[in-house]
């Protein structure tokens, strides 16, 4: 029995569509944290740390959408969560696509915590006043 040889360009045409499939699939969701406290604050998602934002800085961090509910907290190194959001997965997708962006902020006496999903200007809050102590 003589075996065929798969053309090189064809294996690399079915990789090249496969992978570009795997990729839609796992699209990458940013949550953004502007850490406007005294204090660096780790992010997790459902439990689960992903990163951690210093003091005085704004990052966007990926994380994974659960299929039921996807809680997001940014909290202090004691523990405390100071700012959250939490959704169903079609929420988070309005949310990436802009039809309805998801944003939480916080004023604490050390300064602004703010967490958004999708396009949020930070702008758009009032005024925040100086730091009057440090963060929990």
């Amino acid at each position: 029995m003589r075996r065929r040889a798969i053309p090189t360009a064809l294996l690399a045409a079915a990789l090249a569509v496969t992978l570009s499939g795997c990729g839609m699939l796992g699209a990458t969701t940013l949550v953004t944290l502007q850490n406007g406290t005294d204090v660096p604050l780790a992010l997790d998602v459902n439990g689960t740390w992903i990163g951690t934002v210093a003091p005085h800085t704004t990052a966007a961090l990926p994380f994974a959408l659960d299929d039921l509910t996807t809680s997001i907290q940014a909290r202090s190194a004691n523990g405390a969560a100071l700012v959250g959001l939490i959704g169903t997965r079609s929420m988070f997708d309005a949310a990436i696509d802009g039809s309805m962006p998801m944003a939480e902020w916080q004023d604490l006496a050390c300064g602004r915590v703010v967490m958004s999903v999708g396009p949020f200007d930070p702008a758009v809050l009032p005024a925040l006043g100086p730091a009057t102590s440090p963060c929990p």
